[in-house]
Formats: structure tokens, sequence, C-alpha cells
């Protein structure tokens, strides 16, 4: 159970992480290299 919810918060952790990082990678480098999400 506690396993359960500790996996439930950390992909929470790593989606925020990650839309963050796209978010910052998105501002600087838009103009330098292509999109990804198109």
């Amino acid at each position: 159970m506690f396993s359960m919810l500790f996996l439930v918060v950390l992909a929470m952790v790593a989606v925020v992480a990650i839309s963050a990082a796209l978010v910052q990678f998105g501002r600087d480098g838009y103009r330098r290299t292509p999109t990804v999400l198109g």
C-alpha cells in the first residue's frame, strides 16, 4: 500500500519536473533547435 502511494507521488513529481524542463527548454532553445512536439 505504501509503495503504491510512493510510486504515485513519484510519478506526479516526475511529470511536474519534466513539464517544467520542457517549458524552460522551449523558452531558451526554441529558435536554435527544432521542436520535438511539432
